[in-house]
């Protein structure tokens, strides 16, 4: 199960902007994947791709096919289509704001604005007509503003349409293991919802700067009591610092990508690949 992030670069100037990177989720077995470039920030007629890839397993690429501009003379034009109807993505910072739509990406050019300021020209343009031959013209002020929200509406519909939920009877475990945007720690996350019990100790073992892993395991297996670990530390704390364990407490470990040893005592319950596991205490 693996997170693919595809990108273009140009030799010597590129810049990846993560609130604007493209994810994907592989998960297991055959199957083909297409990849709009023109949504990356840097494609251009000098660019080229490049793929990061995020997991643990074998990824085997049997056949890579591409097709090209025909004209490179009408890649902006080709490229600014692209960042207007790009679909959007879900990220860690979804919750917090959406990916930014271009109506011309060159000229950083937002669509909300364009179509803000076309709105109060459109309003100007009547209330001046209206002073001129003597009309309340503003009266038409709502239908004007109900025009507008409807195209706002269609385009940000068009947008979320290809990651609507198209599997609502799901159970919710099963729809973290087909819908989180790392599907490795989708995978872990709903394995470890079966596996816990009410009245386990949980202890989240992962990589130092990964702050997100830790909260939504937590987050998931509430109200049993989970913390986080700390190597400096035999005091342990979860979300907010409400739950505080001793290491002593601890009777499962869900490890993810952690580069710490298990303590004593500790063996493998369930186990995705050699760094996303569950471990219980013997």
């Amino acid at each position: 199960y693996f997170r693919l992030i595809y990108a273009t670069v140009k030799e010597g100037n590129y810049r990846l902007a993560r609130h604007l990177l493209m994810p994907r989720s592989l998960m297991k077995g055959n199957g083909h994947i297409d990849l709009n470039l023109r949504h990356t920030i840097n494609w251009s007629p000098e660019s080229y791709p490049i793929l990061l890839i995020e997991g643990t397993g074998l990824l085997l690429i049997k056949d890579i096919k591409a097709d090209t501009v025909s004209d490179p003379s009408v890649y902006r034009k080709e490229k600014n289509r692209a960042f207007f109807w790009r679909p959007e993505a879900i990220r860690v910072t979804t919750i917090n704001f959406l990916t930014p739509v271009y109506w011309d990406f060159q000229k950083q050019l937002h669509w909300p604005m364009v179509l803000g300021s076309v709105f109060i020209v459109t309003v100007f343009i009547f209330a001046g007509v209206g002073v001129f031959i003597r009309q309340n013209l503003l009266r038409f002020l709502p239908a004007i503003s109900i025009i507008f929200i409807l195209v706002y509406g269609i385009h940000f519909a068009a947008g979320f349409l290809p990651i609507v939920n198209a599997d609502p009877f799901l159970s919710s475990n099963d729809k973290i293991r087909k819908n989180y945007f790392r599907p490795e720690l989708g995978h872990l996350v709903a394995a470890a919802r079966e596996m816990v019990n009410p009245t386990d100790r949980v202890l989240f073992m992962g990589e130092e700067r990964d702050w997100l892993s830790p909260e939504l395991l937590c987050f998931n297996l509430a109200p049993v009591e989970c913390v986080f670990h700390n190597p400096d530390s035999h005091e342990y704390t979860g979300i907010a610092n409400v739950s505080r364990l001793n290491a002593s407490e601890i009777n499962v470990i869900v490890s993810y990508n952690s580069k710490h040893d298990l303590p004593p005592g500790f063996t493998n319950r369930y186990e995705l690949n050699k760094n996303a596991f569950i471990a219980v205490k013997q």
